[in-house]
Parts: structure tokens; C-alpha cells; sequence
């Protein structure tokens, strides 16, 4: 049998947008709480009411049907009710996280055709937008009619703009349709079922596409919203009182907010949480088995990119449960695995992860060439659009199992190695609090991986201790070349890693390292039988690192000692060796005492 998941076909009806949904839910659920922020409360009547009012006076200040709409505010109401009044009148909303960089927020408003920006004079907004809207408040303008507005929509309108996190460069503008959001929020579409007894936490950043799925799929179901002021989003006690308080019954949260709950001294008040989604990064299984020790909550894994939505989740019962396996397809999903050669793998069989079906974004802002590359039409799936995830997976049991990321996956000595194993053997350590790997080419001959661990007490254990640790677990081959010990890694606002910072950090640390332009004796030799080994200059190599922070190999690290042996006439232990400096080695060789680590 081929590599196909299908999930159960529903239909969504073409011509209604999300803001008709969303009218139609807020006359059923009329004088239900809609959105609570510090002190405010919002019913749904008024929470329409007031985005038609501004609506109205978008309309009157002259903006056109598709017209894109930046919206740049902290977590507020003002921020929703400009999100669903940009959707009533047909515009196309582009959420921009106050918190970018403005590098970013340039990038997003120079190279893209923003024709407005709604915001606050008191935010910070850069790039060249003549057209801001400031000074948006509950006493302008919101002397406007209240009436919903007749505007025609489509589920295939571009509703919203999200722009990726640009975590490896310039953020990229992912056009997401009123359907895409729709099958991720209308009630008996949208997976776990919600009911208006229901309280969910809005805390994901402006800029996610996680923000749609926290106001729309509450609110279709008549739940409440209560929005987590952006300062709480890092102070876990904030966060924790906030839940309590309001009696948080459902919320989003990537691996690493989850972590830091659970360590915290309150976590047992949560009493209220009924489901707990998580979303980008893999869940570590300790981190599991401590939620189920402390709380009874239903775990539920969502695995989908800003450009296809959900495409699968998996209910978590025990921390056994967590793993590779993500999961069955959402509704209106379709999961393909596809070879090398574009061909269907067999069920059970290794390739790239591909998905179809309703929903899917549109492509990206400005970037033809990388729509094209992303976004394949197939005649033989009925001349539908199927996404190229990156992503490495096999179809198990009716489920996806992903195997990592294709940047993710190298080859060392000519035999591949997946840093999500390795990531998850480094998790296991009790020390360890986080995790990331990373690739560095030396000399373009050669990868080697570099761990980036954080450790809150970086006293508690050391990179010897680590290595070993590892060498219990993995072959050589698959060891990390260099340690990088942190007591956090860095992360995008949306919780992702920012891995231009951690390259940076890495060649930072690297370039730190000291260096010696002339080496006497022993030493010397040494360095030149790596500099014919590594094919490098001696000069530029870094006599504090290892071996394998060079940039080695256990294949060609044997060949060293090998050589090393011949040449000094002597043996030399391979454990020991790996573990020592290049200093370190020739000191051993000179037979004097073994430097410090």
C-alpha cells in the first residue's frame, strides 16, 4: 500500500468568510462572555458591535476590498476587534509583533505592499507606510454605525498575511485563506470539540498563525477568551495566577513555556485545565510524565506549519505516548510520503512529508520562485496543490511518525545521522532543561555537530560528563563535536528557536578560542598530522578544541591516533583521547601531566 492518510472529507460552504461565521456566532451566543483583558469584558453583541463600528469608519477613511492591513499592538481587545474588522470589510490583515526587530518589522513593511497600518502612537512603528491609523481607543471612532457590513467573501480570499519567524533569515509572508482558518475552527471540523463552558487562553504572539486559532475556534463554539497581557508571556507565576483566576479550561503552548510551568512551586492550582495543546517543537517525555504526576489534563500534540494549519494531533494519555508518532489527520487533511524521485513510498517506508487537501495557504508574499518550489500541483491528485513540508516522515498504523527535518539530517563518515535522536538522548539527562543541534562545515570537506545545552546549573554537570553520557547511547560517529552550555537558548518571540542568534553565539565561541602561530616541538607535529588528516592549515587550527570540535570524525579520529602512535612510538588510549584538546595530546605524548579540563 502506498504512503496516503486521509482525513474525513467536510464541507465547508464557499462562499462565507470567517467574519460571516463569526456574525452568525455572536447573534447565537449573544450575551455570553466573548473576551476578558485585565479589567475589560466584552459580550459577543458588543464585541460585533464595536468591530462594526470601526468597520464602518474603515470604510469612510477610504480603504479598499483586499487591501493589506497591518495591525501592530501587544496582546489587547484592540487588537481583535481591528482583526475582525479588517475581515468584515474583505481586507487582508498582517499581523506585525511589536516585539520584532526592526530589522523585521522594515523588512515586513519596505518590501511588501502594505497600504495600512493600524497601531497605537505609542508603539514603536518603523519601515514606510504612509497610511498609520493611530490612536485607536474604545472613544474613537466608535460613533459609527453598528450594523454587520454586506461585503461578499470567499473561503479561497487571502484573509490574513502571517510572516514566518525568519529564525534563518528574512521573514518569509505565508498567504493564509478564510478556509484555512475556517477548517481549523468551525465547530465538528476542528478537533478537540469545545463547548461555551469553555475558557481559553489567548497567549501566542501577534504574529502566529496560533493567534487565529485562539480567538475563531473558542468563539465558534461560544467559549471565552481571555487575553495574557504580553509582559506575563515569559513570568511564569503571571501566567499561573492568570489561569487561575479565570479558570483556564483549554490553552496553546510550545514545549519550553510548558516546562517552565511545570517547575513551577504553584503548578498544582491548575485545577481547571481540561486540554493542553502543544505545538512546534517535539514534547520531552520527562516533561510528560511530570504533567501527568502533578495534573489531570488531556495532552493533545498538533503538528501543522503556518502553511497548511492542523494537520494532525494525537491525544497523549500517558508520557509512553509521547514520541515520534504524531498523529492522524485533521479533518480535510491529506498526508503524502514521497521519495527522492517524487514516487510514493511504501506504507512503513522513510521520505519526505507532504500535505493536500482543503485549506491550504496560498503561497508566499513576493517569492515566486519559492511558492513554486513549495506549493507542487500534482494532475494526478486532481490538479490539487500539495505542500513540501522539509519534514522527514513514514506512515505507521494509520499514523505519521516524523523522523526530523531534512536540514537536519547529515552525513558524517558517509553515514547519516538525525539530530532529533540525539536531541532526545541529550533530554533524558535530569540536568538538562533544553536542547538544540546544530550543522558547522569546516572547510567544506567535513560536518560536524554542535549541542547547544541549557543547563540552569551549569555546575551540575560538564561537558566530559555529557560526552560520556552520550557515548553509553550513540555510536561515535553521532557525537556532538562541541558542547555549546548555556542557561537558556535563545528564542523568537512566537517561541521558536532563533537560530541566527545561535549561529552567531556558536561562531562567536569558536572565534574566542585561542590561537598560536608558532608551536613548538611535539605540538607541532601533532598539528601537522591533522592538518593532512583534516586537509586544513595548521596555522587555523584551534589547539584547545578537541579533535571532533575540529571538525573530525571517529573514522578519521582512529587514523590520527594511528598515525600519532607511529610516529611517537607509543600507544595511546582512543577513550582518552577523544575527551583532550590538541594541547592536552601533546602534553600526554611529551608524558607530561594531563591539563586540567
Amino acid at each position: 500500500m502506498d504512503s496516503i492518510l486521509y482525513g474525513n472529507n467536510i464541507e465547508i460552504k464557499e462562499n462565507k468568510g470567517i467574519s460571516d461565521y463569526f456574525e452568525e456566532y455572536a447573534k447565537l451566543y449573544s450575551d455570553e462572555i466573548a473576551l476578558k483583558f485585565i479589567s475589560q469584558e466584552f459580550n459577543f453583541k458588543t464585541l460585533n458591535s464595536l468591530s462594526n463600528k470601526f468597520s464602518h469608519y474603515l470604510l469612510k477613511y477610504g480603504i479598499d476590498r483586499n487591501s493589506q492591513i497591518g495591525v501592530c499592538f501587544n496582546r489587547c481587545p484592540e487588537l481583535i476587534i481591528s482583526i475582525i474588522s479588517i475581515l468584515k470589510i474583505g481586507c487582508i490583515c498582517v499581523p506585525i509583533d511589536i516585539r520584532s526587530s526592526d530589522d523585521a518589522k522594515n523588512s515586513i513593511l519596505n518590501n511588501n505592499k502594505i497600504n495600512y497600518v493600524i497601531s497605537s502612537k505609542f508603539l514603536n512603528i518603523v519601515g514606510d507606510c504612509d497610511n498609520i491609523i493611530c490612536d485607536l481607543n474604545f472613544s474613537f471612532p466608535y460613533h459609527e454605525i453598528d450594523a454587520n457590513i454586506n461585503i461578499e467573501k470567499n473561503i479561497n480570499d487571502v484573509a490574513f498575511i502571517f510572516f514566518t519567524s525568519g529564525s534563518t533569515g528574512k521573514p518569509k509572508g505565508v498567504l493564509v485563506s478564510n478556509g484555512g482558518v475556517l477548517n481549523d475552527s468551525l465547530p465538528g471540523i476542528a478537533e478537540p470539540t469545545l463547548s461555551k463552558d469553555d475558557v481559553f487562553l489567548m497567549s501566542s504572539p501577534i504574529d502566529s498563525i496560533r493567534i487565529t486559532g485562539e480567538m475563531f475556534y473558542p468563539w465558534f463554539a461560544g467559549a471565552s477568551v481571555i487575553i495574557l497581557p504580553e509582559e506575563n508571556t515569559l513570568d511564569v507565576t503571571k501566567y499561573i495566577e492568570l489561569i487561575v483566576k479565570e479558570k483556564i479550561s483549554v490553552m496553546y503552548v510550545v514545549s519550553n513555556i510548558l516546562r517552565e510551568i511545570l517547575n513551577n512551586e504553584n503548578v498544582q492550582m491548575l485545577s481547571s485545565l481540561r486540554y493542553i495543546q502543544f505545538l512546534g517543537e517535539p514534547l520531552n517525555e520527562r516533561i510528560a510524565h511530570k504533567l501527568f504526576d502533578i495534573l489531570n489534563v488531556k495532552l493533545i500534540n498538533v503538528y501543522g506549519q503556518t502553511e497548511t494549519g492542523c494537520c494532525t494531533i494525537k491525544y497523549i494519555n500517558t508520557a509512553a505516548d509521547i514520541g515520534d508518532n504524531v498523529g492522524t489527520p485533521v479533518n480535510n487533511r491529506i498526508i503524502y510520503i514521497f521519495d527522492e524521485s517524487f514516487n510514493l513510498v511504501k506504507k512503513g517506508d522513510i521520505g519526505e512529508v507532504y500535505i493536500g487537501g482543503e485549506g491550504l495557504s496560498l503561497g508566499y508574499v513576493n517569492e515566486f520562485e519559492l511558492t513554486e518550489e513549495h506549493y507542487i500541483k500534482k494532475t494526478l491528485y486532481g490538479d490539487k496543490i500539495i505542500y513540501k513540508t522539509g519534514d522527514i516522515g513514514s506512515i505507521i498504523n494509520d499514523t505519521l511518525k516524523l523522523e526530523g527535518r531534512i536540514d537536519d539530517m547529515i552525513k558524517i563518515g558517509g553515514k547519516k545521522v538525525n539530530f532529533r535522536e540525539i536531541r532526545g538522548i541529550i533530554l533524558d539527562l535530569e540536568e538538562v532543561e533544553d536542547a538544540s543541534l546544530h550543522r558547522i562545515t569546516h572547510n567544506e570537506n567535513y560536518n560536524y555537530i554542535v549541542a547547544f545545552i541549557v543547563i540552569k546549573d551549569i555546575n551540575s554537570i560538564s561537558k566530559l560528563e555529557i560526552n560520556n553520557y552520550l557515548k553509553d547511547k550513540l555510536p561515535n560517529y553521532k557525537l556532538p563535536s562541541f558542547y555549546l552550555i548555556k542557561s537558556e537558548i535563545p528564542r523568537l518571540p512566537n517561541g521558536k528557536l532563533n537560530k541566527a542568534l545561535i549561529n552567531q553565539m556558536i561562531e562567536s565561541e569558536i572565534s574566542e578560542k585561542n590561537q598560536c602561530e608558532e608551536f613548538p616541538g611535539t605540538l607541532n607535529e601533532i598539528l601537522e598530522i591533522i592538518e593532512d588528516v583534516l586537509k586544513t592549515d595548521k596555522n587555523e587550527i584551534n589547539i584547545l578544541y578537541t579533535f571532533m570540535e575540529l571538525g573530525g570524525d571517529s573514522i578519521n579520529l582512529a587514523s590520527v591516533v594511528l598515525k600519532i602512535e607511529d610516529k611517537f612510538d607509543l600507544e595511546i588510549p582512543y577513550e582518552l583521547i577523544v575527551g583532550l584538546s590538541i594541547l592536552e595530546i601533546s602534553k600526554f605524548v611529551e608524558g607530561e601531566q594531563m591539563c586540567d579540563n
